[in-house]
């Protein structure tokens, strides 16, 4: 069931934020309640004298600095600022007996990159601790001054959106347990469920705690897989005037702008290799960012000179952002590469494509689709998948910088993709197979085996594709081949199951 412990209260003038604010408090006080005020956009000073002027009594610590609880600290985290919030609320627990009331300015989160970047996760934790206290809070959002995704987001977040009228249920609400994850698919069906009549649906989270209602078998299938490489949020560039870019990571490293022009990666002042690596490992990072020291061990890890190495390091940053941003005057102004508390990150342009999380959902989708036995529907997953799948993961970025000591950022996530793009290629020559298409399913197979000629699972494909076109000879050399590719990666020799499986198809052809 949908709460009103967490509220959402927009406003675009400070006058109308006390408007609604002070009968609240007055409210609170009068049913015997205690509450607290978040202070950011204004002063304490300026909170009190307001409320003051609306007849409200101002206790001692009612009214509390964003500050010190942890709300600028830079790059900001969550965890830190719930215990303290929590903190906070235990406090005045043992003074009332109606549920505290809190107040929190929300501005906190366009004062800082990681503030916006963080902002679903805080959303999400405050939700849960107001549970678990059950306490109340209204949160603060400025329509004037926060930014539009931020916006969208608070109304995803809070159950109740209140204004000068009252308490209005949000039609629009996901569970944190949802929203958290950014499950577009259990989001879907949660929303769906509710247009239909049925009760609010929130799947098991990751540590296994069921949420508000049971889970139904169809979302159950619905929310998962948890991808092992989903990848990490990324800060979006607020005034870019670019519109969406597509990146592509497969093969070599392309950058598209919304008019399909092509990000050329030639610049004088710095080496081309260099400026597209430091690109791609901010992309990977996301919004962990990367310190000066990390990046300047990245790509001169030969260096004798600290302060030499940060002087390179500049201009690649600088060439990048003349890159990124063509024409601009002064690099620092360049809205995507950022800056900030010694760290180095990637913003890209709102709603930017990049084909990793793409290829990685139709990949699984595909496997589930078939799985359950929809062939068609599986089929047109994968093909989707392999039209994305170009190449290597970013096969042009020099063995040197994929090497960094400090961070596995390149091959296992390489392998990782090619061991699901060979897996994409067998399944669909399984799919193939099964609808008849001998000579398509040969072909995906032999690709599948050009990648990992000793994959097990390719090799069986084969194998059937084979025996499906009564080739028996053809069967023996196959297998015989596999025979010698392990016996050569020093593998030992075929599973029992693929010599049992041989030997029957070898029998039925006679």
């Amino acid at each position: 069931m949908l709460s009103s412990q967490h509220e959402v209260l927009f406003y675009t003038q400070s006058e109308r934020l006390w408007e609604v604010c002070a009968p609240l408090l007055h409210a609170q006080v009068a049913q015997g309640g205690l509450w607290r005020y978040i202070a950011d956009e204004h002063q304490p000073a300026q909170v009190a004298e307001a409320l003051r002027a609306r007849g409200l009594r101002i206790e001692e610590g009612a009214i509390v600095a964003a500050a010190h609880l942890g709300f600028h600290t830079s790059p900001v985290r969550v965890a830190p600022i719930i215990g303290s919030l929590q903190e906070l609320l235990l406090q005045a627990s043992g003074q009332q007996s109606h549920p505290l009331l809190l107040l929190v300015e929300m501005t906190w989160a366009i004062r800082s990159p990681s503030g916006a970047v963080y902002l679903r996760e805080y959303e999400a934790a405050l939700h849960e601790l107001l549970e678990r206290c059950g306490a109340r809070a209204i949160c603060l959002y400025n329509q004037t001054t926060h930014l539009d995704a931020q916006l969208l987001l608070s109304l995803h977040t809070h159950p109740v959106v209140r204004d000068a009228g009252g308490a209005h249920p949000n039609p629009f609400f996901v569970p944190p347990v949802i929203y958290r994850r950014r499950d577009d698919r259990a989001q879907f069906l949660h929303w769906l469920n509710l247009v239909q009549g049925g009760t609010p649906v929130v799947p098991l989270d990751p540590g296994g705690q069921a949420g508000t209602a049971s889970l139904t078998p169809s979302v159950a299938t619905a929310t998962q897989p948890i991808y092992d490489m989903e990848p990490p949020p990324l800060f979006v560039a607020q005034h870019s005037d670019q519109g969406q870019w597509k990146i592509r990571c497969f093969g070599q490293l392309r950058v598209y702008r919304e008019n399909g022009d092509l990000v050329r990666w030639q610049v004088e002042r710095a080496a081309t290799r260099k400026t597209k690596t430091l690109f791609a490992f901010l992309l990977y990072r996301g919004e962990k960012g990367a310190s000066a020291e990390e990046l300047t061990a990245l790509l001169w890890p030969e260096a004798t000179s600290s302060e030499a190495a940060l002087n390179r390091l500049y201009q690649v940053v600088n060439a990048l952002r003349e890159l990124l941003s063509p024409g601009i005057k002064r690099p620092r102004a360049s809205p995507f590469v950022l800056h900030e508390q010694g760290r180095y990150y990637l913003a890209l342009p709102p709603h930017t494509w990049i084909d990793l999380p793409m290829f990685q959902e139709l990949c699984y989708r595909g496997a589930r689709l078939l799985r359950d036995g929809d062939v068609a529907q599986a089929l047109i997953c994968y093909e989707a998948a392999e039209r994305i799948y170009t190449g290597d993961y970013l096969a042009d970025i020099p063995q040197h910088y994929a090497d960094y000591a400090e961070d596995d950022w390149f091959w296992s996530r390489r392998y990782w993709l090619r061991d699901m793009y060979v897996k994409l290629l067998y399944g669909i020559a399984t799919i193939q197979r099964t609808q008849g298409q001998i000579a398509a399913a040969l072909s995906y197979a032999d690709r599948a085996l050009r990648i990992e000629p000793t994959s097990e699972a390719a090799q069986r494909e084969k194998l059937l594709a084979l025996h499906a076109a009564r080739r028996r000879d053809a069967l023996d050399r196959q297998y015989r081949l596999y025979c010698q590719l392990l016996e050569q990666a020093q593998l030992g020799p075929p599973a029992p199951e693929m010599s049992l499986l041989y030997r029957q198809l070898r029998a039925q052809l006679g």
